[in-house]
C-alpha cells in the first residue's frame, strides 16, 4: 500500500516497553507515555489515562470542529506578529538613534574635557616656566650691575692709585671686597630646582576612556510604566487580585467573602463566595482557588471552577493567614499561633511548605542562627523564577516591615528596608525577567528589586499616585493595582528595553 501524505496509513501496533509482547492500547496523560493493560493495573494505577482510539476519535473531531477557528486564529496571530516585528523595527531605529546620539554627546564632553584639562595643565607649565625664566632674569641683572661696578672700580684704582689718599684707597678696596662677597651670594640657585613641574602620564591601560564613555549592553530588567485605564467593578475596597490573563483576574474585595471575575473594563462575569473572609487566595492552571479560613476552621480550602468548597486540610492550632502556589504545586502557607503583633517565648510565626495534603515538606521560622525568630507576622509568600522564596514580614510598627527573600533550605539570602522612615510593604508580585514588584502603601509607591535584591527603581511615585496601593498582580506586561482607600483598579502597562 503506497504511503498517504495525509498520514493515514496505520502503522504497526507497538509492543510495551514495560511488558514485553503485550501491545499498547492505552495513553497516560499523567506520564505522557503509552501504556498497556498491565501498566493501567500496575505503576499507572490511578493515573489520568484513557484509551488510544477515544483520544484519537477526541483529536479527529476537534480538528474537524476548529477548520475555521484555526484560519481565524492563524490570522490573527500572522497580523499580531507582523505589528510585532513592525513594533520592533522602528523601537530598534529610534534606540539605534537615540543610543548614537547619547554616545556623541557623551564623546564630546569628555573630549572637551580632555582639551580643558590639558589648556590647564600647559597653562600651569607655562606660568611656572614664566616664573622661573622672570627670576633668571633678576639674577641676572644683578650679577651683571655687580660685575660692571667691580670692573669699573679696579680700573679707577688702577689708573689713579697714586693719586688716591689713604683713606680713598682703603674705601675703593673695602667696595671692591664687598662687592666680591655680594657676587658670591648671587652665585646661589635663583628658585628652589627640587619645585619641578614634572608630567606624569596617567594609566597607560586605555579601557578608563572606555568606562569614561560608557557601555552599550542589553538590559531587560528597568521595566517602565504607562498608565492605561482605570475602573469601578465594586463599592468596597480591593484587597487582593489574581491575574489570568493581562485582561482578566480575580479580584477579592475587602471585608466580604466573595471573589469576583472581572476584566480590564471592570465587567464582572463570575463570582464565587469563598464562605470565608480572607487576606488573599491562589488560583492554579486548572481554576482551583485556595485559601485560608483564618476566623473558623483553622484550615487551608479550596474551591474547583464550580465553586464548589472543601478542605485541603486543618493547620489548627495554628492559624493559618495567607496561602500561595508554587512551581511545583506545593502551598506556601504563613502560619500564626496568635494573630496579633504581639510575641513571647512561645510564640509561633512561619512560613510552610506544604503538599496539597498539608505535609509538611519545609518551614522557615528562625534566622540563620537555628534560634532567633524571624517573622513577627509573616504575609503575602511567593516563589521567585530561581525557586527562592519572598516573605513580607508585618510588624506593628510599620517602620520595621522587612522583605525576607529565603532559599529553599530557608537561608536568608537578603533583606530589603526600602529608603523610607516608613516602609508598609503590603503585597508582592513577580515580572518576566525576575524582577520583584513590591507595593508600599505608606509612602504610594511601587518598589522594584531585583533577584538578588538590589533596588532597581520605583514603579510609582508619591507624585504619580495619590492613593495609598494595596493590592498588586502582574501578567504579562499587564500590572494591576488596588487601592487601599478608594474602591477602583488601575491598570499599567510595562515597557521594557528591547
Amino acid at each position: 500500500m503506497a504511503e498517504s501524505k495525509f498520514y493515514s496509513v496505520q502503522k504497526a501496533l507497538n509492543t510495551c516497553s514495560d511488558h514485553e509482547h503485550e501491545e499498547v492500547e492505552m495513553y497516560c496523560r499523567t506520564c505522557k507515555k503509552s501504556i498497556c493493560t498491565k501498566c493501567v493495573k500496575g505503576d499507572h494505577l490511578g493515573h489520568d489515562w484513557e484509551t488510544l482510539t477515544k483520544i484519537a476519535k477526541e483529536i479527529r473531531k476537534q480538528t474537524s470542529n476548529k477548520k475555521l477557528k484555526v484560519e481565524s486564529v492563524s490570522k490573527s496571530i500572522f497580523v499580531g506578529i507582523k505589528e510585532m516585528l513592525d513594533f520592533l523595527s522602528s523601537e530598534s531605529e529610534n534606540e539605534l538613534t537615540h543610543n548614537c546620539s547619547q554616545m556623541e554627546s557623551r564623546r564630546k564632553r569628555i573630549i572637551e574635557f580632555v582639551n580643558k584639562s590639558f589648556d590647564e595643565m600647559k597653562s600651569d607649565c607655562e606660568k611656572n616656566h614664566t616664573s622661573r625664566m622672570d627670576k633668571i632674569q633678576e639674577r641676572t641683572t644683578q650679577v651683571e650691575s655687580k660685575r660692571k661696578r667691580i670692573q669699573f672700580l679696579i680700573e679707577n684704582m688702577e689708573i689713579g692709585a697714586q693719586d688716591y689718599t689713604d683713606l680713598d684707597l682703603i674705601e675703593l678696596h673695602d667696595e671692591i671686597q664687598s662687592l666680591l662677597y655680594e657676587l658670591q651670594d648671587l652665585a646661589t640657585l635663583p628658585y628652589d630646582v627640587n619645585d619641578r613641574m614634572i608630567y606624569s602620564p596617567g594609566p597607560s591601560d586605555m579601557s578608563i576612556i572606555e568606562q569614561l564613555l560608557g557601555t552599550v549592553e542589553v538590559d531587560k530588567s528597568r521595566p517602565e510604566i504607562i498608565f492605561e485605564k482605570e475602573f469601578k467593578m465594586c463599592d468596597t475596597r480591593v484587597s487582593c487580585i489574581h491575574l489570568l490573563s493581562e485582561n482578566e483576574g480575580w479580584v477579592h474585595p475587602m471585608k466580604t467573602t466573595i471573589n469576583h471575575l472581572v476584566d480590564a473594563s471592570g465587567n464582572i462575569g463570575n463570582s464565587v463566595d469563598l464562605g470565608c473572609r480572607v487576606y488573599n487566595f491562589a488560583v492554579s492552571e486548572d481554576d482551583t482557588m485556595y485559601f485560608c479560613d483564618f476566623e473558623k476552621t483553622q484550615s487551608v480550602d479550596k474551591t474547583d471552577k464550580h465553586g464548589i468548597i472543601s478542605t485541603l486540610f486543618s493547620t489548627s492550632p495554628l492559624i493559618p493567614l495567607q496561602v500561595n502556589l508554587t512551581r511545583s504545586e506545593d502551598l506556601l502557607i504563613t502560619l500564626v499561633d496568635e494573630n496579633t503583633f504581639d510575641m513571647n517565648s512561645t510564640s509561633r510565626r512561619l512560613v510552610r511548605r506544604t503538599s496539597m495534603t498539608g505535609e509538611a515538606i519545609m518551614e522557615y521560622e528562625h534566622d540563620n542562627d537555628g534560634t532567633t525568630p524571624q517573622f513577627c507576622k509573616p504575609a503575602c509568600p511567593i516563589e521567585l523564577h530561581n525557586g527562592n522564596i519572598c516573605v513580607i514580614n508585618e510588624t506593628e510598627n510599620d517602620a520595621t516591615d522587612t522583605v525576607y527573600c529565603l532559599d529553599f533550605r530557608g537561608k536568608v539570602l537578603f533583606i530589603y528596608r526600602g529608603f523610607d522612615d516608613n516602609f508598609n510593604p503590603l503585597y508582592m508580585c513577580c515580572d518576566k525577567v525576575g524582577n520583584i514588584m513590591i507595593s508600599d502603601a505608606c509612602n504610594r509607591r511601587v518598589h522594584v528589586i531585583d533577584s538578588n535584591g538590589e533596588f532597581v527603581r520605583y514603579l510609582l511615585s508619591k507624585e504619580s499616585f495619590t492613593e495609598n496601593i494595596f493590592a498588586i498582580d502582574i501578567f504579562g506586561r499587564k500590572l494591576w493595582i488596588g487601592s487601599s482607600k478608594t474602591e477602583r483598579i488601575k491598570v499599567f502597562r510595562l515597557g521594557y528595553a528591547f
